[in-house]
């Protein structure tokens, strides 16, 4: 039982929103250093702005954030993290190839 509201909460139900501050702050940087190397890109660019306002929109709505499901916040972490994994691989892969030719 919930001690300001007196809802009643299940087990499952509290284990499944409950709010995960390293999972937030990771997201953040993963979000904001996409849109940074993005908009490094310039082809990109759009997206960078795409990337940018999510950034914000994180940082900002925290009650928001912690109202999802824990799957979802996840998803968010793979989409923030991808850009900047996908561009320094390719980055990576193209100075290995002038290494080796």
């Amino acid at each position: 039982m919930c001690p300001e509201c007196g809802e009643l909460f299940t087990l499952d139900e509290l284990v499944q929103s409950r709010y995960a501050p390293r999972l937030h702050v990771v997201t953040g940087i993963g979000l904001l250093g996409s849109s940074i190397l993005l908009g490094a890109t310039v082809i990109l660019v759009p997206l960078a702005f795409v990337y940018f306002g999510l950034s914000i929109w994180w940082a900002a709505a925290q009650h928001r954030v912690a109202e999802m499901p824990l799957w979802l916040r996840r998803v968010f972490v793979v989409l923030a993290w991808f850009p900047m994994v996908a561009i320094l691989g390719l980055i990576a892969l193209a100075a290995l190839g002038m290494l080796l030719f």
